[in-house]
């Protein structure tokens, strides 16, 4: 067997491998229901196999290591990335563990064969070592859910992903470079610096991409944690509807058991203190920001658990911001929770939520005391705090407020506000 044969038939294992193995690394969905990933992946492999073909045997390109080396390893990644359409980021951390994977299943197999001392030529060697890479790959994926280790990298270990990323970027770059006819300095420098470009290219769609799963990942948390609570906001809401229909059956109703006005008005009197009123903040379901609404209403579900209450006020149900749900309610949160530790027990904190010029503007205010001088310059830094040492989570105090106004005004150049009415203290934010 010819070594361009040989090589031909290495290239399709590998293609095979990147397929099975890039195929359970991002969690590719099977397109067509009940059609094995094999039938799937028939036209990138055809494709595939034609342009080696061309490229291995064309009298021009065969000879020249530089081509058969480009060709082959974007046919790979171009067809793979044109067939799956997956994240950028997700892609190319697959590649890279795929990449390396094949690197180290070939060195073992290297080593084996040292230990085992087998006489084989070369060609029948590298075949070998194909199909024994592709054996472990068919084992990997029957076994273990690889898509854990893409999660793993592009959800919690970013700095991994990126370092991941830099190395493969890397070891390609050099295993391009050893096959470049480098005898002339200036095409060496040339392809330095378009390989440096490309790497830092590569590396700055990763880290953007990362940034923006991170974001998503955080908004979705926020959803799971808080839409559980707008839902029992509508239930409790349905209920009191439904309440509210027999009560006014009932009304009805005494209007045909009492025939004079003196008792059916006394019958009335009496059937009004026992309905319940209504104390479900149902003008919340008209936010336009559903994680919004289910976060106040869970906590103003908590400021009643504690012997508080909270008065909303909303100027508009319309909120724009450009800042994203899950920080908006990191931002809420603290100042609410601000309000709830000052407040008095039976205390019923405000909370004023407008919007305008694509901002929101929230204002809280609760019982205090007349802020110092000491307070205004030092109310939202780190550390900062007037509560008593008895006071509950002391420990903690001084964080939030500095934390709030790293987030409201250094990553988002908006605006705090703090003043007096009285001995109430008010905070207002505009983001």
């Amino acid at each position: 067997m010819d070594s361009t044969t040989t090589a031909l038939i290495c290239n399709i294992f590998d293609f095979v491998i990147y397929f099975l193995l890039i195929q359970n690394l991002i969690s590719y969905p099977q397109k067509k229901k009940g059609s094995h990933p094999i039938l799937q992946g028939l036209l990138p492999f055809a494709c595939f196999v034609i342009c080696q073909v061309v490229c291995l045997y064309s009298t021009e390109l065969g000879k020249n290591q530089v081509y058969i080396f480009l060709i082959e390893f974007l046919a790979v990644i171009i067809l793979l990335y044109i067939y799956f359409r997956p994240i950028f980021v997700e892609f190319i951390v697959s590649v890279s563990l795929v990449y390396f994977f094949l690197f180290i299943t070939q060195i073992i197999f290297a080593v084996g064969v040292s230990l085992i001392c087998f006489s084989l030529t070369n060609n029948l060697t590298s075949i070998i070592a194909c199909i024994f890479t592709l054996v472990v790959g068919v084992i990997l994926t029957s076994f273990y859910n690889l898509n854990k280790l893409t999660t793993l990298f592009c959800n919690t270990h970013k700095i991994g992903a990126i370092a991941l990323i830099s190395i493969f970027s890397i070891a390609l770059t050099l295993s391009f470079y050893f096959k470049l006819d480098t005898a002339s300095f200036t095409e060496a420098i040339i392809f330095v610096l378009v390989a440096v470009i490309i790497i830092l290219m590569i590396i700055c769609i990763s880290v953007n991409q990362l940034i923006t799963i991170s974001n998503m990942t955080k908004n979705l948390d926020a959803y799971n944690q808080y839409m559980p609570m707008l839902d029992e906001l509508i239930l409790n809401v349905r209920k009191r509807q439904h309440n509210h229909v027999n009560e006014i059956q009932s009304i009805i109703g005494l209007m045909h058991t009492h025939k004079d006005y003196d008792s059916l008005t006394k019958a009335m009197n009496q059937a009004l203190t026992t309905f319940k009123s209504d104390t479900e903040p149902e003008y919340l379901l008209k936010l336009n920001l559903l994680l919004v609404s289910g976060f106040l209403y869970q906590k103003q579900c908590y400021a009643r658990k504690i012997g508080r209450d909270i008065n909303f006020i909303f100027d508009t149900y319309t909120l724009n911001s450009i800042v994203p749900e899950y920080e908006l309610v990191e931002m809420f949160g603290i100042l609410i929770d601000n309000s709830l530790e000052a407040a008095r027990l039976n205390e019923t904190i405000t909370v004023n939520v407008n919007s305008y010029d694509n901002k929101i503007e929230f204002i809280t205010r609760n019982s205090g005391h007349i802020l110092t001088n000491e307070d205004y310059i030092n109310f939202f830094t780190e550390g900062y705090t007037n509560k008593p040492e008895s006071a509950p989570n002391k420990k903690y105090s001084g964080l939030g407020l500095f934390a709030l106004r790293e987030l409201v005004i250094t990553k988002y150049k908006g605006n705090i506000t703090l003043w007096n009415e009285g001995s109430d203290i008010l905070i207002k934010i505009i983001v």
